[in-house]
């Protein structure tokens, strides 16, 4: 009875120690296939979108139908860099006072000194769009794209 309580116990090290190999090889593996994947960003391919930078959203006009607002808009790239991936933000005030936010995501690349105009819906889950007399548009991100 001993002798089988020993096999079975080395039996289940040796299960343990080569399912341990596999999944460290497996590991290996799979880091390298993210290192070289992402590595463009540790080289300067790309670069996290800064606030500073000079991209700019400008609010164009508005149109709205009962709970939704249409939003039309343009993106100036004043840099000397590609932008790609632009996410905008559209908020809403009325007598100063935030109302609503909605965003969306520009996916064409920007050339420098190039516009992108873009249009975006804004829905409302009340049956009335709220009421606003002023728009900000900002970039909340944006890679660069090399």
């Amino acid at each position: 009875m001993f002798s089988q309580i020993k096999i079975g116990f080395l039996r289940g090290v040796g299960f343990s120690v080569a399912l341990s190999i596999v999944l460290i090889i497996t590991f290996a593996v799979i880091s390298s296939m993210f290192d070289d994947m992402y590595s463009g960003i540790e080289n300067g391919d790309y670069v996290e979108f800064d606030k500073t930078i000079e991209l700019e959203a400008k609010f164009l006009s508005h149109q709205v139908k009962e709970n939704r607002a249409s939003i039309l808009g343009v993106v100036e790239n004043n840099t000397s860099h590609v932008w790609k991936d632009t996410s905008v933000e559209a908020e809403f005030y009325l007598a100063g006072e935030f109302v609503k936010e909605c965003s969306t995501e520009i996916n064409t690349k920007i050339e420098p000194g190039g516009k992108e105009h873009f249009e975006f819906s804004c829905k409302s889950c009340e049956d009335q769009f709220p009421k606003f007399d002023t728009v900000e548009m900002k970039i909340n991100d944006s890679w660069m794209d090399s």
